[in-house]
């Protein structure tokens, strides 16, 4: 027996949002091993930069997760509202 759509698309939502938090959990996970890791080596630049990475992932899923299902469906928009929030200086 088929379920109703908004049963579906709750459902969906709900998997989806699970998704986006074990994703964002996982990247701020990794940041922290990374900056633990750069205190104990003689090089820790490369290390500071995947940190620096990871917790910049890690906010961009929160902005995804933000995103309304109208954004989502409309690409060109939300990236472009996307692109003058998180990066300012870049030429239209």
């Amino acid at each position: 027996m088929a379920k109703a759509p908004d049963a579906q698309t709750e459902d969906f939502l709900r998997g989806w949002n699970a998704a986006l938090e074990a994703a964002r959990a996982w990247h701020e996970a990794k940041a922290k091993q990374a900056m633990v890791l750069s205190t104990r080596t003689r090089f820790p630049k490369n290390l500071e930069r995947e940190a620096e990475v990871h917790k910049r992932c890690a906010e961009l899923i929160v902005t995804l997760s933000r995103m309304t299902s109208e954004e989502l469906v409309q690409p060109d928009v939300a990236f472009n509202q996307f692109r003058r929030a998180n990066f300012p200086r870049m030429p239209p």
